[in-house]
């Protein structure tokens, strides 16, 4: 690979001034009439010609370094493919069992708190059967009290013991992703323009192209033949 970049060196020290002269040209013409456009038109030729031998220049080097490029990533990746699949499949598998986990605690965390409610709605009936007994006794003032404890808003705290697996270096990571189930109620802001499919479109047909909500244009470009 050093010596490709070597020779790759050597022939930019080599055609470089040539090069660069003509980038110089080119920012200081301005096409404003047929004469400039005339040697704007030659200028281009030049570049394309030049152009054309860089690029045969650097071929070999470029086509040598590729190669050792190619064979130092199919060696990497004959290392590091069968590795990253394993850690994809670690990925997925602590995943799940963590979210399995976690889904484990919300419905147990539900169960508790359904349970507590409950036992709370009972102890709440019993004091109110008690207050009713109260007041049938005449005994108003007590039985006032105890209403006015049991209609006081109370707060319910339950505590699952089942917790989250943790292990040193594991960071939980949650993805979310999508299906479409029906494409007619998905909204447009969500579509996506084919940009691809309209500029064949009008390839085909250029100025005779139509299309509702698109504008179509052209401008023209002028190539080079050496």
């Amino acid at each position: 690979m050093t010596t490709e970049i070597q020779q790759a060196e050597t022939k930019y020290i080599e055609l470089k001034d040539k090069a660069l002269a003509l980038v110089t040209t080119a920012q200081t013409l301005v096409i404003s009439d047929d004469k400039a456009y005339e040697a704007g038109v030659r200028l281009g030729r030049v570049v394309s010609s030049k152009i054309k031998e860089v690029q045969f220049e650097f071929e070999p080097s470029r086509t040598a370094a590729h190669k050792a490029w190619k064979a130092v990533c199919d060696l990497e990746a004959k290392l590091a493919d069968p590795l990253k699949k394993v850690k994809e499949l670690m990925a997925n598998a602590t995943g799940a069992y963590s979210q399995r986990k976690q889904e484990e605690a919300r419905k147990e965390q539900e169960r508790l708190l359904a349970e507590a409610r409950q036992k709370q709605k009972e102890a709440e009936e019993a004091q109110l059967k008690h207050a009713a007994e109260l007041e049938a006794k005449g005994d108003f003032e007590e039985a006032e009290t105890i209403m006015s404890e049991v209609i006081k808003p109370k707060q319910i705290n339950v505590q699952t013991k089942i917790a989250p697996p943790q292990a040193k270096g594991a960071i939980g990571r949650t993805y979310w992703h999508f299906r479409v189930v029906n494409l007619a109620l998905v909204p447009k802001a969500f579509w996506k323009i084919d940009e691809d499919m309209i500029q064949k479109f009008v390839n085909m047909h250029k100025e005779r192209a139509i299309c509702a909500g698109v504008e179509f244009y052209s401008e023209t470009k002028t190539g080079f033949r050496n």
